[in-house]
């Protein structure tokens, strides 16, 4: 016979006693039901035979459930007997084996730090799991702050909002079963000093006039950097403008202004200097040019044979076209005709010929026509034809007829 045997592990092979067989002269064969059995010490089977004086042991794998029976017989030379183990009650274990979190430095401010996954070992049943400080994921899910369970050889991850401030600790604490570990997450050192940004600067502006720079964006730096202005103004993410010192955020736009100069024809020139955590930029802004570089036309040399001929009062001559250059901004054209036999009218850039006023650009070409001098006389000095001024620069048209 085999003594029972009860509170054994579940799901786990146990072996009974060894029992001494007698009363037999002869090998006998050996059979089992619901386990396997080793005779004097050597593998365990489901079939053999024993002699006298021999040892036999019964195997039984456990039952998989708490507080239930499994059994093995064992039958030789028609003798049964049964070996008998009964599992361990169910005692619920939800204290888990101790865990930890690996401490993470020199993180981003402000920015979402997951941590390493830990796996539950050490309960038998869904045990209670809760935060505080940050959220956690069970096997890889969504983040909760909301307390739940988890199970035996599950994984958690913690996540923890890093601090808005420069070497700066935030933590969260996870709580399994009333085992706790702390989850904690370092900022990087500030950095203040942003990379370079550039103001282009702006020509032929009105006078005395409020003019804004390009934006420009501040990048680099992780932390607030200070932020002032000479000379004019500045504006932060499209906010008023001010020239009180402040300051800017990473990737926060900024827009510099100015009031241009009072004085024109390119001699006004107003600048303002931003800088943000020691990185300067100027921003300049210079008014408008509409008074040209000296200008001048050829002598027009013509004869009376012609074709056309220099004398009557008919025949018109017409300069070769002059290039205008110094401006930033359309200037006033005014043309008058002068002497005997007086007519001028002009051309802007190729056009149609016009007499009065009218205006140029930079680089447009003009071309004057004159009425000739006149007469049947010869005329061998240049004689002044008409005047053209040009933003307050005046050129003469002169001609010779002989």
């Amino acid at each position: 016979s085999y003594a029972p045997q009860n509170n054994v592990a579940v799901s786990t092979l146990i072996d009974s006693g060894a029992a001494t067989i007698s009363g037999i002269n002869t090998a006998v064969p050996v059979s089992i039901i619901g386990g396997t059995f080793a005779i004097a010490g050597g593998a365990f089977g489901t079939v053999g035979s024993i002699s006298n004086n021999q040892t036999i042991v019964v195997r039984v794998l456990s039952s998989a459930n708490f507080s239930t029976p499994a059994s093995a017989t064992v039958s030789i030379g028609g003798v049964s007997a049964s070996f008998t183990v009964t599992t361990l009650a169910f005692v619920p274990d939800t204290t888990p084996t101790p865990f930890s979190f690996n401490a993470v430095s020199n993180v981003a401010i402000s920015t979402l730090v997951p941590s390493n996954a830990i796996v539950v070992s050490g309960i038998n049943t869904a045990a209670p799991i809760a935060i505080v400080g940050g959220t956690y994921a069970i096997n890889g899910g969504g983040f909760t702050a909301v307390p739940g369970t988890v199970t035996q050889g599950q994984s958690v991850t913690v996540q923890v909002l890093s601090a808005a401030a420069s070497l700066a600790v935030s933590s969260a604490t996870l709580n399994i079963g009333g085992v706790t570990a702390v989850f904690a997450v370092t900022t990087q050192a500030a950095i203040i000093t942003p990379n370079a940004f550039f103001f282009s600067p702006q020509n032929g502006v009105a006078p005395s006039s409020l003019v804004p720079s390009n934006s420009v964006v501040i990048t680099g730096i992780n932390a607030p950097s200070p932020i002032s202005v000479t000379g004019g103004f500045y504006a932060i993410n499209g906010g008023g403008f001010t020239a009180a010192s402040g300051t800017v955020l990473n990737n926060q736009t900024v827009v510099v202004q100015l009031t241009s100069s009072a004085l024109v024809n390119g001699a006004g020139t107003a600048s303002a200097t931003l800088t943000v955590g020691g990185v300067s930029s100027t921003f300049t802004a210079t008014t408008w040019d509409t008074v040209p570089n000296a200008f001048s036309f050829a002598n027009l040399v013509t004869n009376p044979t012609g074709p056309p001929s220099c004398f009557g009062t008919t025949s018109q001559f017409t300069t070769a076209p002059v290039a205008i250059s110094g401006l930033t901004s359309a200037a006033s054209v005014s043309l008058t005709a002068l002497g005997a036999n007086a007519g001028a009218a002009m051309s802007i850039n190729g056009g149609g010929f016009v007499t009065g006023s009218a205006t140029i650009s930079n680089g447009q070409t003009i071309a004057i026509r004159v009425n000739t001098v006149g007469g049947s006389t010869a005329v061998s000095g240049p004689v002044v034809r008409a005047s053209v001024n040009i933003g307050g620069i005046t050129a003469n048209v002169t001609q010779t007829c002989q």
